[in-house]
């Protein structure tokens, strides 16, 4: 036991390190989405299926906030809204660009894994690109579940990244698009360090999100589903080929 506590400390600094040293990229690509308001609004049209906006000043939390992006969108439709990230390089990068945008959304340095809320303290849960990042899915979606009210909603958009490392190990990279939303393409030692991180994840060898929705109900979620087609729908023509988003959303009763 005491082994495997070490172990994931270890593998959460690496984790830390790396996305911390990709920082100021995700402040540029996510301040490229702030502006560009058709996909802003598919993403105000996909929270939609799952919590209405419309209802006042929602308390939201939105988890691996990154550079601060669903915050930030989520506020300016006036919700009250928290992001949190391991990374404090990540939660800096935020902060700046809450400030660039007119923003009242806070910001904190916190596991996702280990939420420092009480219970029972959110409407909704929204979390991009973080889930396959997690040492233990299982525990962060039973702390989510934790700080949801009754009637509270997560909604996770994440993808199969493991396609893409595994996709890279057997065929030449492939260029990357020319897009203000993409991510910056890797150096090769950064590439490595992609790799090995997201191949060590127990995510990125399950077949998601099937297995995410497997393991809901011992979390405490008793309704949720899935949409396989999120990427496409939102993204549209930028959604990655080996790897589209879908979501997976649960609700609290």
């Amino acid at each position: 036991m005491q082994n495997k506590m070490e172990n994931t400390k270890k593998l959460e600094n690496r984790i830390k390190n790396y996305w911390g040293m990709r920082s100021s990229y995700f402040e540029k690509t996510r301040e490229n989405e702030l502006l560009n308001s058709d996909i802003g609004n598919r993403w105000i049209e996909t929270f939609n299926k799952y919590v209405s906006l419309e209802q006042t000043a929602l308390n939201i939390l939105d988890i691996g906030t990154g550079a601060g992006y669903f915050a930030i969108l989520l506020d300016h439709l006036g919700h009250r809204t928290t992001g949190i990230d391991l990374t404090p390089e990540m939660i800096s990068a935020a902060n700046d660009l809450a400030s660039k945008h007119h923003s009242n959304a806070h910001f904190l340095v916190m596991d996702a894994m280990h939420l420092d809320f009480p219970d029972n303290n959110f409407d909704a849960i929204v979390t991009r690109n973080l889930t396959w990042t997690l040492p233990d899915v299982p525990l962060a979606y039973r702390e989510w579940f934790r700080v949801l009210k009754s009637g509270g909603v997560l909604i996770n958009f994440d993808a199969n990244y493991g396609n893409n490392v595994r996709y890279e190990q057997n065929n030449p990279p492939v260029p990357s698009q020319d897009t203000p939303f993409d991510h910056q393409p890797l150096m090769d030692d950064m590439r490595k360090e992609n790799a090995e991180i997201t191949l060590s994840m127990e995510a990125s060898r399950q077949n998601r999100p099937v297995w995410d929705l497997s393991i809901l109900p011992s979390c405490g979620f008793s309704e949720f589903g899935a949409d396989l087609n999120a990427g496409k729908k939102i993204m549209k023509e930028w959604d990655q080929i080996t790897s589209p988003m879908f979501v997976v959303w649960a609700k609290k009763e």
